[in-house]
């Protein structure tokens, strides 16, 4: 297996590992028990139902959920996550007036947290992790204000530790960096997700604001012996779906070696035809 990637997601005690010539599941058990995802932040509205002002919202506690509603003027917000096939987050806010100075506003700040750790045949070495992920960020609308941006921080979890991390934030933003980390239980990583909007329709005209971000890191080994590694993350928790690795090239020596050969047989026949004349 030497040459192949490990693509590895522990889904429940299924380990998955992408390796030439196909892919196969290796029913694994994580030697510790990771800390659960955990989901944070808050989120709320407010907008004017045409009496006066209603404000909606609140502290995130799950992977999803909505708030707000549209009557004089619209206020929403929402929030929705997934762990598989790769773990991703979005959030989105509307805003939107139609009446002089009642406006309304809406934000989401929605963060996810999940972990994982390096299993191999030495703890404490280090390796390369290649970490992956795409950022994007949409605002839209006329006569408001509104912005959304994206957080992705990768580091040891246990502050008694020290070592290397990635950090990366903004309005859309692309990774694929290597990120070296220590092999074996004690040294647990935590993944850091956030997204957040804000919109904001002042009602001194016709506006109406949008904002959208979203966020999906996936780990890589990309080693020789990456068959020596596997990644274990928190329950529940894919890391992308599984691609037939490109066609094992040919030895260089082996096209020479089959000319040698054919040509060993040639001899061998000329030999034999001359002897029998």
């Amino acid at each position: 297996m030497r040459g192949s990637m490990i693509l590895s997601g522990l889904i429940g005690c299924t380990l998955l590992i992408c390796s030439a010539p196909q892919a196969v599941a290796v029913s694994v058990t994580p030697a510790i028990t990771l800390p659960a995802v955990q989901y944070g932040s808050s989120f709320g509205t407010q907008y004017w139902d045409g009496t006066g002002f209603v404000s909606t919202g609140g502290l995130i506690t799950g992977p999803s959920g909505s708030t707000g509603s549209s009557s004089a003027t619209t206020g929403l917000s929402s929030f929705s996550s997934s762990l598989t096939p790769m773990p991703s987050i979005t959030a989105s806010s509307l805003a939107a007036s139609t009446i002089g100075f009642h406006g309304a506003d809406a934000f989401a700040l929605f963060t996810v947290d999940y972990f994982f750790y390096v299993d191999g045949p030495v703890t404490g070495a280090t390796i390369p992790v290649t970490v992956r992920a795409t950022a994007a960020s949409t605002v839209t609308g006329t006569g408001g204000t509104g912005f959304a941006s994206e957080a992705l921080v990768v580091r040891l979890a246990d502050p008694l530790f020290s070592g290397p991390s990635l950090s990366r934030q903004g309005a859309s933003f692309s990774v694929n960096d290597a990120l070296t980390v220590f092999v074996g239980t004690p040294y647990v990583y935590g993944v850091h997700m956030t997204v957040q909007t804000r919109v904001i329709a002042d009602g001194t005209e016709v506006t109406a604001e949008t904002a959208t971000g979203s966020l999906d890191p996936i780990f890589t080994i990309d080693l020789p012996d990456a068959d020596q590694y596997r990644i274990f993350f928190s329950d529940g928790v894919g890391n992308g779906e599984l691609t037939t690795p490109a066609a094992t090239p040919l030895p260089a020596a082996l096209p020479l070696f089959a000319g040698g050969a054919g040509m060993t047989a040639l001899v061998g026949r000329m030999r034999r035809r001359k002897t029998a004349n």
